[in-house]
């Protein structure tokens, strides 16, 4: 069985992800950068990547990026 989805928006990758990439998300969209995360997060897959290998990325490997985008302020 295959699944595709095409992911245009910061606002389509908010709508597919859960639990603590949601989290990630609603920082994200309190500091008002959803389109430089959204094209961040989209710069980081060679090849087209599963929802959940997205939901991860943003879970588990996107602190440096906040940091460093919020200043700190989280």
């Amino acid at each position: 069985m295959t699944y595709t989805n095409t992911i245009d928006n910061f606002y389509d990758l908010q709508d597919m992800c859960w639990s603590g990439a949601s989290q990630v998300l609603d920082i994200v969209s309190e500091h008002d950068l959803e389109d430089e995360f959204f094209d961040y997060v989209t710069s980081m897959f060679d090849e087209p990547p599963t929802i959940t290998e997205i939901n991860d990325f943003i879970w588990f490997e996107c602190d440096n990026w906040l940091e460093e985008h919020t200043k700190g302020d989280l």
